[in-house]
């Protein structure tokens, strides 16, 4: 008989009166090949608030989105970044939206992760021009090759 142990483990992150809870583990851990999701719950209402805008998520440089990959407004709108292929040519095509603003998540994937790829990537909330930004970031941690092994050989 086997035993497992799951737990998920949030991580609170409070930045400018708003509340940020990471769902990710920092680093997000994950071996070369596979998929890296990051992810985020936002504060409940937060969304709804009038002058919230949308979320950003990009590569995270010198304490804030640097570059970003990929935008989602408010009303659920994906805005890839059209510099994208310039800007981050080994993303391109990998990046994912797989969150849920009407339920307060945000989440990303970078599909068929590499040694390249590992660096750190932020989320930034987009508010009107009268409301500073907020914003988290996670890393992304490549390990060696992942194997599918067979349990029943």
């Amino acid at each position: 008989m086997a035993c497992f142990n799951t737990s998920i483990t949030l991580y609170c992150c409070t930045v400018w009166g708003a509340e940020i809870f990471r769902v990710s583990s920092n680093p997000v851990r994950v071996f070369q090949g596979s998929d890296a999701l990051f992810q985020w719950t936002l504060k409940k209402g937060l969304t709804s608030q009038p002058d919230f805008r949308g979320v950003v998520f990009g590569v995270w440089k010198n304490g804030y989105v640097a570059s970003y990959l990929l935008s989602v407004t408010k009303n659920g709108w994906i805005v890839l970044n059209p510099d994208l292929k310039d800007e981050a040519p080994h993303l391109a095509g990998r990046v994912q939206w797989k969150g849920d603003l009407f339920k307060s998540i945000a989440a990303f994937q970078i599909s068929h992760v590499s040694a390249q790829d590992q660096m750190e990537y932020g989320l930034r909330l987009e508010y009107g021009t009268l409301k500073g930004s907020q914003s988290d970031s996670l890393g992304l941690k490549v390990e060696g090759n992942w194997q599918r092994t067979d349990l029943f050989n």
